[in-house]
């Protein structure tokens, strides 16, 4: 099932380390530093829109050596803040 989403642009990129997200999961992640800092920017750009469209992130693997050239939009489902700092992830 393939969805057309209106993207805004840009969105934050959450890099992920061992992990394969595919359109249509419901993934949760660990947070690191660079993947929370990502989470509350889309947070924050969501909390100043409009509109009651869900928050987005670009989801990608982390490579040593090049940036991705995939990724998968996901909508940030809830973020727990706990001592593994999850957050869960539900991809489209």
């Amino acid at each position: 099932m393939t969805q057309n989403l209106s993207l805004p642009a840009p969105l934050p990129v959450v890099f992920l380390h061992d992990t394969v997200v595919l359109p249509g999961m419901v993934v949760p992640i660990e947070l690191d530093d660079s993947s929370r800092a990502a989470i509350d920017a889309a947070r924050l750009a969501h909390d100043g829109a409009q509109d009651d469209a869900p928050t987005r992130v670009l989801v990608a693997p982390r490579l040593e050596d090049r940036y991705a050239t995939h990724g998968v939009v996901a909508v940030v489902d809830r973020v727990g803040r706990s001592e593994e700092h999850t957050s869960e992830l539900q991809s489209h």
